[in-house]
């Protein structure tokens, strides 16, 4: 009796789990929304239209959405634990909550001849669903561009990285910023080996560079966007040798 009762209970959990087993994405070539991408974003700019949303007040705020797709096409909202992203993107957040109910053309995976969950990711983007045209395929954008040429702005970076590199080393750091409605560059972060007071100093210089941007422009209106610029410092040996060789002679 004990035997049957445990082979019982081996089957039902054996049920259990094949029922719970999901793919982390959509297999190469199945589209988890029927006809793809763009059609997911007619839909939600139509919904946006529909229910006559507002855009968010930061033209820049977005938020990454993750469902699971069952395999009869209902969905469930994947738990997100990044509470600070969360409160960061909180209009953008709340932007999914009203668009993906609506949504109803869902796609379940394939493997073989059945049908599968699996973990869908796509963004929301409030500004881009209110300002799109109707088919997205129509938006125009451009920039944002540095009004005195990249080039310029490459050499200003350089120089301020060279004017912080006290050591002759392999050396990768990032500066992210942002370029707003004005074309103007705020809120600057440093990630790289740095000290506070280093990196401080590194913003400091990055707000001396006066020349302004022409901003991102989607379908005629400004947009604020950020830009990753990567600094690399490479090792010199020709350096190191003089220094080497100054060392010698002052022994």
């Amino acid at each position: 009796m004990k035997k049957l009762i445990f082979f019982l209970f081996f089957i039902l959990f054996q049920m259990s789990y094949a029922q719970l087993e999901v793919l982390a994405g959509h297999p190469r070539g199945q589209s988890f929304y029927v006809g793809g991408i763009n059609a997911l974003q007619k839909d939600m700019i139509q919904i946006v239209k529909n229910k006559e949303l507002l855009p968010c007040a930061r033209t820049d705020e977005k938020y990454h959405v993750k469902i699971l797709i069952n395999a009869d096409a209902t969905i469930k909202y994947v738990k997100d634990f990044d509470t600070v992203n969360i409160n960061k993107n909180k209009c953008a957040f709340d932007y999914s909550r009203k668009i993906i109910p609506a949504l109803k053309r869902w796609i379940p995976a394939r493997e073989g001849d059945k049908y599968i969950g699996a973990i869908a990711e796509f963004e929301i983007d409030p500004f881009f669903l209110y300002y799109s045209k109707e088919d997205p395929k129509d938006n125009k954008s451009t920039g944002p561009m540095f009004k005195k040429g990249i080039k310029n702005f490459t050499y200003e970076m350089r120089k301020i990285a060279e004017k912080h590199a006290h050591k002759n080393e392999d050396k990768v750091s990032f500066i992210t910023f942002c370029i707003n409605e004005e074309g103007v560059m705020v809120d600057f972060n440093v990630e790289g080996d740095y000290s506070e007071s280093e990196k401080k100093n590194i913003i400091n210089d990055l707000y001396k560079i006066k020349d302004t941007w022409e901003p991102r422009i989607f379908n005629g209106i400004p947009v604020r966007s950020t830009i990753k610029q990567v600094l690399r410092q490479k090792f010199a040996p020709e350096l190191e040798k003089d220094y080497i060789d100054f060392y010698k002679q002052n022994l």
